[in-house]
């Protein structure tokens, strides 16, 4: 009984990993995006400021 409830546990805490790197994968990618955006979004709004 104790060593299916080890190999339940070890498998609950792989797929708790696993969840875990794929969000902060997802979570980097958005960061990465935003960070891009905004810094594109400043850009073209001090060319069109500097254009007037």
């Amino acid at each position: 009984m104790m060593i299916f409830l080890f190999f339940d546990i070890a498998r609950l805490n792989d797929k708790n990993r696993e969840y875990k790197e794929n969000h902060n994968a997802e979570l980097n990618d958005k960061n990465n995006f935003l960070e891009t955006r905004y810094l594109s979004i400043l850009f073209y709004t001090k060319l069109k400021i500097n254009a007037l």
